[in-house]
């Protein structure tokens, strides 16, 4: 009877550690992620529970009362726990239009969901032209959208990134100035871009309920000004 030769690896004490920190972090990782069941009548159960709870917080109480039923249905079936735009909540944004000049237009579209939330009426005005800075204007406060020189050096993506958090933040100024808790956050990205309307206990039940991927979650806006 043969014995194969054993290998023996040499590792320094630095790699060891390295090693063992590594397996630690890995297995606290994976201890700390929530369960998540295969088991389809639980995973429908857990998506109940959950809308149930958003219309607990007023998620719905944009919508038409008889709708409801409909949309938590909808919400369930379809895995779009947050639904559309029957919602009340959910706008389109796209990113690419917000950079090239439509910052006006989208402000225009949410006009009347931000007056139903107490923003008093406003007057908007818009700058977008060619050697000039991209601005709007919110009765007499003007924001940049995008200066000349980001035009011009700025990467696509980085130029539709911008002209979305900067646009963002009017909204969420004229929500502060009106004092609704109710703010402005991003859903998807690109020409998916949407904006979703949450108060903090919606954004953070949302958040901590793990049923959401991370780039179907909403993501805050920071405040973007120059």
């Amino acid at each position: 009877m043969t014995t194969e030769p054993v290998a023996v690896v040499t590792v320094s004490k630095d790699e060891l550690e390295s090693l063992i920190r590594r397996v630690v972090r890995e297995e606290i990782t994976r201890l700390l992620q929530p369960a998540v069941s295969n088991n389809p009548h639980t995973a429908s159960s857990n998506a109940q529970a959950f809308l149930d709870r958003l219309e607990a917080h007023g998620y719905y109480r944009y919508a038409a009362l008889a709708f409801i039923p409909q949309l938590k249905q909808e919400a369930r079936l379809s895995g779009r726990l947050l639904g559309w735009q029957d919602t009340g909540r959910v706008y389109h944004a796209d990113s690419e239009d917000l950079a090239e000049g439509c910052a006006w237009e989208f402000l225009e579209r949410l006009c009347p969901f931000l007056y139903r939330l107490g923003v008093p009426k406003f007057v908007i005005s818009q700058v977008f032209d060619n050697d000039v800075d991209y601005t709007v204007t919110v009765n007499d406060q003007t924001y940049t959208i995008l200066t000349v020189a980001e035009e011009t050096h700025l990467e696509l993506n980085q130029r539709w990134r911008l002209g979305t958090e900067r646009t963002f933040t009017i909204v969420n100024d004229l929500l502060e100035q009106a004092g609704s808790d109710e703010r402005v956050y991003q859903l998807f990205d690109g020409n998916d871009t949407h904006a979703i309307f949450l108060t903090p206990q919606l954004y953070y039940l949302i958040k901590e309920s793990h049923l959401l991927p991370d780039e179907d979650c909403p993501k805050v806006v920071v405040p973007n000004r120059l």
